[in-house]
């Protein structure tokens, strides 16, 4: 495995996390190229890999719905904890 790749792979947990502290959908896109790795990803609001572009160029697509930011966050109310 390469530095480059390995470096994206350690990322995708931080992204991960991301979307299931804020609840919402997060949309982390990767250059692809000789010296790039690509890996451009969509999560969801409960950490999921909705869609994965992978190393070649290309186009991730996935739904975004409304209703399921909605019911995670009735499951997880990390917003709602927020120090303010």
């Amino acid at each position: 495995m390469s530095l480059i790749r390995s470096f994206t792979v350690e990322l995708w947990p931080t992204v991960r996390a991301r979307a299931i502290e804020n609840t919402a959908y997060v949309l982390a896109c990767g250059q692809t190229g000789p010296n790039c790795a690509g890996q451009s990803l969509i999560v969801d609001p409960m950490g999921h890999v909705a869609a994965s572009a992978g190393e070649a160029p290309g186009v991730a697509s996935a739904v975004v719905d409304a209703a399921r930011v909605e019911a995670v966050r009735a499951k997880n109310p990390s917003l709602a904890n927020r120090r303010r």
